[in-house]
């Protein structure tokens, strides 16, 4: 019992969701290249519960080489656990571009980042130094190795899920959430012109007003990077046939497509042109079990910081 206790005041105080998968793997340099996708990491959450969670979904649909290197510094800023293990992870993980999935296109961009620099400023006070070589590429290895030992040091655990985390659909029977979604969608829809500064008020306000909704919570304490378009989360807890089901709404402030020539994914001749001007788009629905709890812990927490 004593073993049990402590074990849930460890995952209370770390803030780390163990519920994700049953039995949990530890995350080790002979196994990280086995995980495919970033949110079979137990510290990493779909839809956010913490600052890091936000970058990390900003990061993932971020197609700006600079924007993904702004993005990966200020993960490395927060200076949280969530960041070290997620810099750490990457550092460890092999790069290789055969078969390049969606974990390791993720580590692919902190490498290139300097993740194992940012690992050393932010965690280490750039105490970590190697004598230099005339070659680049020697010094960059042994910079990266001393920054590992420097990690080996303070022991991370991060753990891994065996199948991408994704919340469990609830068992609704015969009951089909898509024709409630369609009625929320339409709202955001309807009041997707971002220049009008009620836009946000609007929506919550008619979404609250649907019979079959109980709670609703926007992302809006979430910190979001200067990067336009940014990515926000509507939450919506509905109550269908006497069941209680939560879903989050994830929207876009905009879309950029280019149209010209391409050679090996590099445009040559051509410009990359601003669809959905001011308007939010809803990009991605689904369900999101805890999510407002967690996102209203996380604001409050912010707030008594402040």
């Amino acid at each position: 019992m004593k073993k049990l206790l402590f074990f849930l005041f460890v995952s209370l105080i770390t803030n780390f969701s163990w519920s994700q998968c049953a039995k949990p793997i530890l995350v080790t340099p002979e196994n990280v290249s086995t995980i495919t996708d970033p949110y079979q990491l137990t510290f990493i959450h779909e839809i956010p519960k913490n600052y890091v969670d936000s970058l990390v979904y900003t990061l993932l649909h971020s197609k700006s080489l600079i924007d993904q290197q702004k993005i990966v510094e200020t993960i490395a800023k927060t200076g949280t656990q969530e960041a070290f293990l997620l810099l750490w992870v990457a550092s460890i993980h092999p790069l290789v571009f055969e078969d390049m999935n969606p974990f390791g296109t993720l580590c692919a961009i902190i490498d290139h980042s300097n993740g194992p620099s940012l690992l050393n400023k932010y965690f280490f006070k750039n105490s970590v130094k190697v004598l230099e070589t005339s070659d680049h590429l020697t010094n960059k290895y042994n910079f990266k190795q001393a920054i590992l030992k420097e990690c080996a040091k303070k022991k991370p655990k991060a753990y891994f899920c065996t199948v991408r985390n994704k919340a469990l659909d609830p068992d609704l029977g015969d009951i089909n959430p898509r024709k409630y979604d369609k009625q929320i969608i339409k709202i955001i829809n309807r009041n997707s012109n971002t220049k009008n500064p009620q836009c946000i008020k609007n929506i919550i306000k008619e979404v609250t007003e649907l019979p079959f909704v109980e709670d609703i919570l926007w992302d809006g304490c979430y910190e979001k990077l200067c990067i336009y378009p940014a990515y926000y989360h509507l939450m919506v807890i509905m109550n269908i046939d006497n069941k209680k089901v939560e879903r989050y709404y994830s929207m876009k402030g905009a879309k950029f497509v280019y149209f010209g020539i391409r050679w090996r994914g590099e445009g040559l001749l051509g410009r990359t042109i601003e669809t959905n001007k001011n308007k939010l788009v809803v990009v991605n629905t689904g369900y999101s079990p805890g999510s407002i709890d967690a996102a209203r812990a996380y604001c409050e927490t912010k707030k008594n910081q402040n």
